[in-house]
């Protein structure tokens, strides 16, 4: 539900007379996802929402965001990583039979997923041998300061291996307006 109220607002922005509404937008979102017949409150929801994604407005990469010159949403990548590149604790898939080729390192995992957002990031050049896209991924986990170096860690290899598949050159170019990779 985020995440689509995020995208609604992101595709506002590109409208400046658009007449967007995040309070009817969520509402919409709510009345259309498995929230709607979960049993919680839909107007808890909604304002919860509400106040989540306005946070997201209000923050600096939003900003950031705005004065880029480029942006894809949700790009949906696949990529082949060596097994010893899954971080501990990920669940994963080997496929048919026992996995123990996949397990040993013989041969690679494919990992599909979607990036949440890439952007060409205009508010300052990019340090030496640096791409200028910045890659987001948007968490609703609820943390408190403390949490907040935790979670970071252990987010960084998700972030790392999106950054990897983004940077990585493959059958489309970067500035491809589908936004696909597949590597």
């Amino acid at each position: 539900m985020i995440h689509s109220l995020i995208e609604l607002a992101l595709a506002a922005a590109e409208w400046p007379d658009a007449d967007f509404d995040l309070g009817v937008a969520a509402v919409s979102v709510v009345e259309q996802s498995d929230l709607a017949e979960s049993g919680f409150d839909r107007g808890l929801l909604v304002a919860r929402a509400v106040a989540l994604v306005g946070e997201v407005m209000r923050s600096p990469v939003w900003r950031r965001l705005g004065a880029g010159t480029a942006r894809r949403v949700e790009v949906p990548f696949t990529i082949a990583v060596h097994p010893a590149e899954i971080p501990p604790g990920v669940e994963t898939d080997y496929g048919p039979g026992d996995g123990r080729s996949a397990a040993a390192g013989r041969v690679p995992v494919l990992v599909r997923g979607q990036i949440d957002l890439v952007f060409r990031d205009a508010s300052a050049p990019p340090p030496a041998g640096m791409s200028d896209w910045l890659v987001v991924d948007w968490k609703t986990t609820s943390a408190i300061a403390a949490d907040r170096g935790r979670l970071a860690e252990h987010y960084r290899p998700q972030l790392r291996l999106y950054a990897r598949c983004w940077a990585t050159p493959g059958p489309e170019a970067a500035d491809d307006p589908t936004g696909t990779r597949s590597l």
